[in-house]
């Protein structure tokens, strides 16, 4: 496929994350009428792991596959092979580590029964790590309408693969957990297809990929956990399997506030690598004023309109059961806001060689976070998660802020 404008790329991948965020809350819609609200909260507590083991698999090798792809196109070949390489090594070793650390999970979190649900989750690793290397290969290459199909595949295959395995199987959070994992394979597929890459060793890009993989990984696991930290927290402190499952739908709605920083950030970052690289720093610093502006508009409106309307969202999508703890709603949502705009300032600093800073940025207020959690929930119960994300994240957009305008494209526009 022809390499696409940043503009449609955009449209694109905006489109391929509504998709997304419809067939999410489809899949949450129907599960939360026919699972209890604390097997509803077991089914999210898993997810949120997977969703962390996902983040291993993506921000390290396909993330610097994109980088090195829209830097240095002609030696494509070379860039996928080593690729490939590397992520086959790193998805054998997260299988081991994963399968080894199930039992401790379990006995962290207080519940052994979670530990069957994890073993059945281990095939998500291997089919979703070779998708997303696929599909963010599409993205360095520019070739946004193909890594939005891969992408929107896999969330239509994990809606229709649960609905399936539910009317042959029986609906219950085990079938559930098995067809959300099994779910990237039909992309998978499609990536293989569409990269057909030539196999070889290749090794000249090897330092490349480990010097940007290891610091991207870092920033993305720790920002990324400290949104998810919430209810592994409550989880620990041992609130009730009922409250657990209000905290997992009330932090599944506010999901919702990512899919527009998310798209802009994946179209982004390919392009603001290669402009970067080459120097074209005027133009760069125009697009990231829009994009900024931009982000903040698109995420704070929304924002907005779910805290105004939230018994009437929550009601029509959850059920009026799920009302019980609405008081904490306000806070999740502000939280998650600042979260994503966060995540987005640090994913551009990282297209733009500053992953270091990323990384280092990422483990101050991943502390942060964790530390004021364990303060705050006991004392004050579950709305004390919420309050430390805001804290954490507050803090990360203004200092990611200054630096980006003050140390990076000032410095650079001097020196240019």
């Amino acid at each position: 496929m022809k390499e696409t404008s940043l503009k449609k790329g955009t449209i694109f991948l905006f489109i391929s994350q509504i998709f997304s965020i419809l067939t999410a809350y489809l899949l949450n819609f129907y599960l939360v009428r026919l699972v209890s609200p604390k097997e509803y909260g077991d089914y999210s507590i898993i997810v949120y792991i997977l969703s962390l083991i996902a983040l291993i698999l993506s921000s390290t090798i396909p993330q610097a596959s994109s980088k090195l792809v829209s830097e240095h196109g002609i030696d494509l070949r070379k860039i996928i092979s080593e690729s490939f390489r590397l992520q086959s090594i790193l998805v054998v070793l997260i299988t081991i580590v994963y399968t080894a650390l199930i039992p401790q999970i379990g006995f962290i979190l207080n519940d052994s029964s979670l530990k069957e649900y994890m073993y059945s989750s281990l095939v998500m690793i291997p089919v979703y790590g070779y998708y997303i290397l696929f599909s963010r290969i599409e993205n360095g290459k520019g070739n946004y309408l193909s890594q939005s199909l891969m992408d929107g595949l896999v969330n239509f295959a994990k809606l229709s693969l649960i609905f399936i395995i539910f009317l042959l199987f029986g609906k219950n959070t085990n079938n559930a957990i098995i067809g959300f994992s099994i779910s990237p394979i039909i992309s998978m597929v499609l990536g293989f297809i569409l990269i057909k890459p030539i196999l070889k060793k290749e090794n000249e890009y090897t330092k490349d990929f480990l010097l940007f993989s290891i610091p991207f990984f870092l920033f993305s696991v720790l920002t990324n956990f400290s949104i998810k930290s919430g209810l592994f927290i409550i989880k620990y402190f041992n609130f009730s399997g009922d409250s657990v499952g209000y905290f997992a739908a009330y932090s599944t709605l506010s999901q919702i506030l990512g899919f527009f920083p998310t798209a802009l950030g994946l179209a982004l970052f390919p392009k603001v690598s290669k402009t970067y690289s080459y120097r074209h720093l005027d133009g760069l610093k125009k697009v990231l004023n829009k994009s900024i502006i931009l982000v903040f508009l698109i995420t704070i409106t929304p924002s907005l309109f779910l805290i105004i309307f939230k018994e009437k969202i929550v009601s029509f999508l959850f059920s009026v059961q799920y009302l019980e703890e609405i008081s904490i709603f306000n806070s999740l949502i502000i939280g998650a806001a600042f979260f994503f705009i966060y995540n987005f300032l640090l994913t551009i600093l990282s297209g733009i060689k500053k992953q270091n800073f990323s990384m280092i940025i990422s483990i101050v207020t991943f502390l942060l976070t964790l530390v004021s959690s364990i303060i705050l929930v006991p004392k004050f119960g579950m709305i004390g998660a919420p309050y430390s994300i805001i804290t954490s994240s507050a803090l990360g957009i203004v200092i990611s802020i200054i630096y980006l305008y003050n140390f990076v494209l000032k410095e650079g526009l001097t020196n240019d």
